[in-house]
């Protein structure tokens, strides 16, 4: 496993700073000349604060460790969500203002309804404990054929008695809550189970038939036991995330196989093993004011060879190839250079279909690869028709009517494009091209020069040459063109060996939109919130960035304004049925 201790580092800035604050007063005083009264107040005012403020980290660290403990190790996917970072960004002491939240409360009925209520005007009296995290975990209970899933939810309790009122009011009385040795447990369904304590709360889910026991089980599981003990996940865990989600590749491998075993599918087996390599996968969520970050970053078992599992080259396509790939400045695209002699085995299950090897697919093809969107537009699709002729069907001589085939010509809006795989050898896509003429692509016509994809959904065509594969919405795109790209745009797409981008502004596409009708106007508050996505990819991380237009709220709460704007403009249909009721 190789961790990224980079990341690590940057994020403890803050104790780096403290080091730094500590040597300087050390130096200070060492000095001949005296410090000024002044000078050694603020310097000491400092490191108290800085004091204080590592020993809120390491609590708050403490107090989410006692969380990850009820996580078991082998959890297959374990999500997170930082409640406080969110609150803030969120602008969650607000929300009781919006409409569908004071409708919300007034449609509860009771207890329900102000339980509600007061959890929205004082959360901490709710007995959650909002500063904390909350984990989401999925993980199969056991090793073998008969094994079950099993998930849970994992949370902060600030006051084991006011939550027992809070969940007690919300059912209005339907839980059946115990409580032994200050631990507290309720079935709230068939298969879904709570515990919790002054410390942490446990929803579970699991095999009706030994739910408390089962819930009780996981919820006092050892420390070796629990996600503490992966190095994996506590690398995930100790980067900056508003929402994080890790995949253990180990734990949905074992998955797999008895699976496998269950239904007798080989190729689940290829599955899991094309992944042996890899241990697992992380992807973070931080919300900026006008930016949605996302990192992702893939963790190698410990002993294997990075360098052999890169999944891209070193290098992007340059600028000048750029016109290869579309014919101007698109409006959206995928870009990679992929390092396919290591990529090649994780496919043989879909490459031993198609009749070739892993070797034949590497030396087939460069690794290069484009796809390009210019937008969308209304488009001619001409779909042959079948249908049975009753009109000169003769009932006395002939059992049914006869078939007759017809062009039915419609226009629909679609979009515009041109896919580009960069070839070295012929020969071996001319064979796969043969397999899905026979096999897999009834529609591919040959034609003088080309073939056409006859599609009914999207049409398309498809060109070879020596250098590359080329499929395209309209055989103009076929080739290199003469036009450049937007330089921003072109020094942004040749920055990594994968490059993404996509253009959200909405006018942008303005037949899209006039298609839209009706819809863009409830559509319209979500679309005027987006700019565009960018994203790069380089080995095994991976980097994107949502890009939002400029405002002054928060992007959570502008999210939540638009639900509310959404909410607000059907809400008076609902008033009027309920009327005429």
């Amino acid at each position: 496993m190789k961790l990224d201790f980079r990341k690590s580092m940057k994020r403890n800035i803050c104790v780096q700073r403290t080091v730094i604050l500590a040597f300087y007063i050390l130096y200070s005083v060492n000095k001949p000349k005296p410090m000024s009264k002044k000078l050694i107040i603020i310097l000491g005012s400092s490191l108290g604060v800085l004091t204080l403020a590592g020993l809120f980290w390491y609590l708050s660290l403490s107090n989410n460790k006692e969380l990850i403990k009820r996580i078991p190790q082998n959890a297959m996917v374990t999500g997170k969500i930082d409640l406080k970072s969110l609150a803030s960004k969120a602008k969650l002491d607000e929300w009781k203002n919006l409409e569908m939240f004071k409708d919300i409360k007034e449609e509860l009925d009771g207890s329900a309804g102000d339980t509600f209520g007061k959890m929205l005007e004082k959360p901490k009296g709710s007995g959650f404990n909002f500063f904390q995290n909350v984990y989401v975990f999925g993980a199969n209970k056991g090793s073998n054929e008969d094994s079950e899933f099993m998930g849970g939810i994992v949370f902060g309790v600030l006051d084991a008695k006011d939550l027992k009122t809070t969940l007690y009011d919300i059912t209005e009385g339907d839980a059946e809550i115990t409580e032994s040795n200050e631990v507290f447990t309720a079935e709230l369904d068939r298969e879904v189970a709570m515990v919790w304590d002054d410390n942490v709360g446990l929803i579970y889910f699991g095999d009706r038939e030994s739910l408390i026991v089962d819930a009780l089980a996981q919820f006092n599981q050892e420390k070796d036991a629990s996600a503490l003990k992966n190095d994996a996940f506590m690398e995930q865990e100790s980067l900056d995330a508003d929402i994080s989600v890790f995949i253990n590749y180990q734990s949905i491998g074992e998955w797999t196989e008895s699976l496998s075993r269950s239904f007798g599918e080989s190729n689940m087996n290829d599955l899991s093993a094309s992944y042996k390599d890899y241990e697992a996968a992380g992807t973070t969520v931080v919300f900026e004011d006008e930016q949605i970050i996302l990192e992702s970053q893939i963790y190698l078992k410990e002993g294997v060879d990075e360098d052999v599992k890169q999944m891209t080259g070193d290098d992007g396509i340059s600028e000048e190839e750029l016109a290869l790939y579309a014919p101007e400045t698109p409006k959206g695209f995928v870009l990679f250079n992929l390092a396919l002699q290591n990529l090649a085995p994780i496919w043989t299950p879909m490459l031993d279909e198609w009749g070739i090897t892993s070797q034949e697919l590497t030396d087939a093809f460069s690794g290069q690869m484009g796809i390009s969107f210019m937008g969308v537009k209304e488009q001619e699709v001409i779909e042959v028709i079948e249908d049975y002729d009753y009109e000169n069907w003769d009932i006395y001589t002939q059992d049914e009517p006869p078939l007759v085939t017809y062009n039915d010509t419609s226009y629909q809006m679609l979009p515009v494009f041109k896919i580009r795989f960069g070839i070295k050898n012929q020969g071996t896509v001319r064979k796969m091209i043969e397999f899905a003429e026979g096999k897999s692509l009834d529609s591919l016509e040959k034609r003088d020069g080309y073939y056409y994809i006859g599609d009914n959904d999207l049409p398309m065509f498809m060109n070879m040459d020596n250098e590359s594969l080329e499929l395209v919405s309209s055989k103009e795109y076929f080739g290199k063109s003469s036009n450049s790209w937007d330089s921003d745009l072109a020094s942004f797409a040749s920055s990594a060996p994968g490059t993404f981008y996509l253009n959200l502004d909405y006018k942008a596409y303005p037949e899209l939109m006039k298609d839209m009708g009706r819809n863009f106007n409830e559509m319209r508050p979500y679309l005027e919130m987006f700019k565009d996505v960018r994203g790069t990819m380089q080995g095994l991380n991976s980097h994107f960035e949502i890009n939002l237009t400029e405002s002054d709220e928060p992007v959570l709460y502008r999210l939540m304004l638009a639900i509310n704007d959404t909410y607000k403009n059907n809400r008076p249909m609902k008033e009027v049925s309920a009327i005429e009721n």
